[in-house]
């Protein structure tokens, strides 16, 4: 190899434009490096000149063993990224996860709310940040709710015993008036014979004036008096029926 020419010989054994250049470079006494192909394997050649002689000293290493370690690194790196990715995706799924809890927590108890079930228990949050601030807002919100329920069911419940007493009484009332009704009914029955009683005696007083006695007319008067009194008894008692009636109805 180290004859004359013998550089010149080997590149005419791998033909390129490579191993020309490298040889005339090696001869003209150029120091550097290049990656050729030497025998189907790329290679790194370095080059240097000795100083004071026509000597090149010439490395040549294959690729694989120069970058040998640096290619295994590369497929310990993508292992390394891709488990980096697996874990941070995880991270941040189970982080969005942890942060959205509380709002799924708030549709759970806002879809209950919209059933119509105000009594579901929602547990105020410590966090400090716009979501523990909404979920104190919500808790909030809904206990001044279940008060406010709490407060018309109670109205509801006494409003609903004012008007159980306001048909009891009415139904009262309405018996009271129903007595009432049949006792002047009843009253009125009782006028009605001492009525045509005396109308009978008066007419016959004025038919028979003359033709009776003072004994007969005392009697026609006596008789005539009972009526009158028992007329006036029952009218005296229907009158006292209708202000007590009147009284009741005033007091309610």
């Amino acid at each position: 190899q180290l004859r004359p020419g013998a550089v010149f010989k080997i590149s005419d054994q791998m033909p390129g434009d490579k191993h020309d250049l490298l040889a005339y470079k090696m001869l003209s006494g150029e120091t550097g490096s290049m990656l050729i192909d030497i025998n189907g394997a790329k290679s790194f050649v370095s080059y240097k000149p000795v100083k004071g002689t026509p000597w090149v000293i010439d490395v040549v290493c294959p690729e694989e063993e120069v970058l040998g370690n640096y290619n295994h690194l590369i497929s310990l790196m993508v292992l390394i990224v891709i488990l980096a990715l697996m874990m941070i995706t995880a991270f941040c799924y189970f982080f969005i996860h942890r942060e959205l809890d509380p709002l799924r927590t708030l549709e759970g108890s806002a879809k209950q709310m919209t059933k119509g079930d105000y009594f579901a228990h929602v547990s105020t949050s410590g966090r400090q940040d716009e979501v523990g601030s909404l979920t104190n807002s919500f808790v909030a919100m809904r206990r001044s709710i279940r008060k406010h329920i709490d407060e018309i069911d109670r109205t509801r419940e006494k409003l609903s015993g004012q008007n159980k007493a306001l048909n009891e009484a009415h139904e009262h009332i309405k018996e009271a008036e129903r007595v009432k009704t049949a006792f002047l009914q009843n009253m009125t029955d009782q006028m009605d014979e001492p009525v045509r009683e005396i109308a009978f005696l008066v007419s016959d007083l004025k038919v028979h004036y003359d033709e009776m006695t003072p004994e007969e007319k005392v009697e026609l008067a006596n008789q005539m008096e009972t009526h009158t009194e028992t007329i006036t008894s029952l009218l005296s008692r229907m009158l006292e029926v209708a202000t007590k009636g009147e009284e009741k109805d005033g007091g309610v």
